[in-house]
């Protein structure tokens, strides 16, 4: 984890409110970094109905096999639906549609 993704670990470890971090953390689940981070976050896949999710848009030119868009969330965060969209050719990356709440409601 280079030296932004060290930057973010602190502040979201040092974050007393809930968090959501979702984004192109340029990452692959073979590279280790999402280990880095804080305790306390979870992955929010659950809430997908893919069992391997890819964020690389058609665009890209790549296969979509590779998975470096990522959303996770502390534990007073709720997550009831995620799922990528559709980039629609403006970016490589399909953007990240997430259903949020607070609290256990």
């Amino acid at each position: 984890m280079g030296t932004a993704g060290r930057a973010l670990a602190r502040d979201v470890g040092s974050n007393p409110h809930p968090v959501l971090l979702a984004g192109d953390l340029n990452t692959s689940p073979a590279m280790g970094d999402l280990r880095k981070l804080p305790d306390g976050l979870r992955g929010a896949g659950h809430a997908m109905p893919s069992l391997y999710p890819a964020g690389w848009a058609e665009s890209a030119g790549w296969p979509r096999w590779w998975r470096l868009d990522w959303a996770l969330a502390s534990s007073a965060v709720r997550v009831h639906s995620y799922r990528f969209g559709d980039a629609g050719g403006v970016s490589d990356h399909r953007p990240q549609e997430l259903l949020v709440s607070l609290g256990d409601g």
